[in-house]
């Protein structure tokens, strides 16, 4: 009987971990513009029908965070004229940088029992910019245009940060992600909080390798163009002529995507995919060309690959820390191939694009 009943615990205990070690973290990966037509009446509402029945823990974004970045990332990433701002908020002597954090944690705390809370919506969003937080920063000040200020509240948002502010001009851009997707639905499905997983901190090395690749491609060209002649040149000419028109084809069908208000549809497409890789990498058949810089390319392309891998890494410790297990995450739709191949070789997670649930 002893040892029916131990038998009983050790299988009740194993089914209980076996269920815990499969439960994955699931993520849905919805590639965005940071610029949408203005002109149109924009479709998102499939992508937001998506996120509402996926009914996520948390929202991760394309912002900068303390958590995953140094103080000189963040600075020279966001730069000297954000800086200045900070600078200029502290100097009105309204908070204290030493209180920061301890307003943060009140103003949280305070919205969470009262969300209609005005002045700790302002105060929260004057916190968070003066700590660098910017995506938050920026979801609570969306958060107070959407609001109906009486003149008290209208006056210590003013007070706060001057009605012509450049951070709420900045917010309140009407073309961006955040404005038409991100704060919208963060605000109706009650998330307090974003959680930013960008990293530049490859962004100097990137860059330098993308003018290196550049000039050196154009170098590349230029003698296949005058070497009028050379069969070889010709062929490759031939090859390169081939891809830039199926590259400018695509290209035309993303404008006319704009126009129609269904950029978001396109992003979340293979052949998005491939428009961005040609457009970042070009193509493999274009580097087997004679004389192509393809070191160059490999070497832009291993701080793209840095870059996405730290994405990863930072997701990943996103939902550790919140002990999240459904994660919405909106990023730049280059990124959308390689984070969603990353999360994939990753045994614990379960990643699924926009284009894959609808």
């Amino acid at each position: 009987m002893k040892i029916t009943f131990l038998l009983f615990i050790y299988f009740l205990v194993a089914f209980k971990f076996n269920g815990l070690a499969q439960k994955k973290i699931e993520i849905l990966l919805i590639g965005t513009s940071h610029n949408y037509e203005l002109n149109v009446t924009n479709d998102f509402d499939y992508v937001k029908d998506a996120v509402r029945d996926f009914k996520p823990d948390i929202f991760c974004t394309e912002y900068l965070s303390k958590d995953n970045e140094s103080q000189s990332v963040i600075e020279t990433y966001y730069g000297e004229r954000m800086m200045q701002r900070r600078e200029m908020l502290l100097a009105k002597n309204i908070m204290a940088e030493k209180d920061i954090p301890e307003i943060i944690k009140k103003s949280y705390k305070t919205l969470k029992a009262n969300p209609d809370s005005k002045q700790a919506r302002i105060d929260l969003a004057h916190a968070l910019y003066l700590s660098e937080d910017l995506g938050n920063a920026h979801y609570q000040i969306y958060q107070l245009m959407k609001a109906d200020l009486d003149k008290e509240e209208s006056d210590y948002l003013s007070n706060t940060f001057d009605a012509k502010d450049s951070l709420i001009k900045y917010t309140c851009r009407k073309n961006n992600e955040y404005t038409n997707l991100v704060f919208p639905l963060a605000t109706e499905l009650n998330i307090q909080k974003l959680y930013g997983f960008d990293c530049q901190r490859f962004d100097p090395l990137w860059n330098v390798a993308w003018e290196k690749s550049d000039s050196l491609y154009t170098a590349f060209e230029d003698k296949l163009k005058a070497d009028t002649n050379d069969l070889n040149s010709k062929k490759s000419l031939k090859t390169i002529d081939a891809f830039m028109k199926e590259y400018y084809a695509s290209q035309k069908r993303l404008r006319a995507a704009y126009q129609e208000g269904t950029q978001i549809h396109f992003f979340n497409t293979k052949e998005f995919d491939d428009l961005a890789e040609w457009g970042d990498f070009l193509r493999e058949d274009i580097h087997q060309l004679e004389g192509f810089p393809l070191e160059a390319y490999q070497e832009k392309r291993k701080y793209w690959q840095l870059r996405n891998e730290q994405m990863v890494q930072n997701t990943l410790k996103i939902a550790k820390q919140n002990k999240a297990k459904k994660i919405v995450v909106f990023v730049g739709a280059s990124h959308r191939r390689l984070l969603s191949q990353m999360f994939e070789r990753n045994p614990n997670v379960s990643v699924k694009t926009i284009d894959q649930v609808n």
